[in-house]
């Protein structure tokens, strides 16, 4: 019987800012809300909450220590875009486009990624409970180190897809689509809809320290080493 090869998820491509960035002045960030644009900036210790920024365009921007908590970007269109120990906290992104985007340190508890279309990107060391990406397309995306408790990925298609040390307890999975997708001693601990992990790739150690996981969404009953026999 010949062996099946197994195709490794396709790393994301990174991103790429520009040689030369600018420092936006205080007043041009105070005009930055809907449908604004902003190109080939360095955003350093800035304020941006609360910040209606709807279908705003970024592009080659470089930022740290940013704050985004509870502002609105969905429909957005962000590229080559780095963040550094930002604040990405209940940032509502629905329908968003990200492409070329790298989260580093970021606090991004109830990120709302609904129906966005994530392609190279990457999350470094996030906290990303209760951040729901339902719906969500997903391609050449990266997580590493993140603490996901919560994480809705309902119904998200996710196409070369890495999780990494990342922590999963209690994420719903239901209905999710996973192609050339791996999981590397990840926690699973609660996670609904394991029976939808079809196209995710473990090591032998992570698949038996989910067996009970398995045998419950199966429908086995796991017996007691010692269980006395039947007579």
């Amino acid at each position: 019987m010949m062996s099946r090869t197994r195709v490794r998820p396709t790393p994301p491509r990174p991103v790429q800012l520009p040689a030369a960035l600018d420092d936006p002045r205080e007043h041009e960030l105070d005009e930055l809300g809907h449908r604004s644009q902003l190109e080939h900036a360095r955003l350093h210790d800035v304020d941006l909450r609360h910040r209606d920024l709807v279908g705003s365009t970024w592009s080659g921007v470089d930022g740290r220590n940013v704050t985004l908590a509870s502002s609105d970007i969905s429909g957005a269109f962000l590229t080559d875009l780095r963040l550094a120990s930002s604040d990405l906290a209940n940032l509502g992104a629905r329908g968003a486009s990200l492409q070329r985007v790298e989260v580093v340190d970021g606090r991004s508890v109830g990120l709302g990624l609904n129906e966005g279309f994530l392609q190279d990107v990457s999350f470094h060391d996030c906290q990303l409970d209760f951040a729901a990406f339902r719906f969500a397309r997903l391609q050449r995306v990266v997580f590493r180190n993140c603490r996901m408790h919560e994480f809705d990925l309902t119904s998200t298609q996710l196409q070369s897809v890495l999780f990494e040390d990342c922590d999963l307890t209690d994420a719903d999975l239901t209905r999710a689509e996973f192609e050339r997708c791996e999981m590397r001693r990840c926690i699973l601990s609660g996670v609904r809809g394991v029976q939808d992990l079809k196209g995710v790739a473990m090591s032998m150690l992570d698949v038996i320290d989910l067996a009970p996981l398995f045998a419950s969404a199966c429908g086995v009953n796991i017996l007691d080493a010692d269980a006395a026999e039947d007579d």
